[in-house]
């Protein structure tokens, strides 16, 4: 887990599964989730977009490595906590919340 804040009703996820990044937005309980197609090397920069009408991209570098169509952005500010490296209540998405971040985040 990277950086999350919301659950089961409304949120937003960006994490690593199996080095591969993932970004899952949530809202009305319906769950979009974008993945890159593979794993960055090394140190990057990862930047995630959720626009308006609802294009979602994951970007490594600058470069987009995903995209999608999602839900558009969140009708209300998530009620969970906002997360960096865990995801201390309920997911957002279908994964593990209990992984923590191990690499450096800046």
């Amino acid at each position: 887990m990277i950086v999350a804040q919301g659950g089961i009703a409304r949120g937003y996820a960006l994490y690593l599964h199996e080095g591969k990044p993932v970004l899952a937005v949530r809202e009305h309980q319906r769950l979009v989730c974008i993945t890159a197609s593979q794993a960055p090397p090394g140190r990057f920069r990862l930047e995630a977009r959720l626009a308006r009408g609802g294009a979602t991209s994951l970007a490594v570098d600058g470069k987009t490595v995903a995209s999608g169509q999602g839900p558009g952005l969140l009708a209300a500010q998530p009620k969970e906590d906002f997360c960096v490296g865990c995801e201390k209540r309920r997911t957002v998405g279908d994964y593990d919340g209990k992984a923590l971040f191990k690499g450096v985040l800046s």
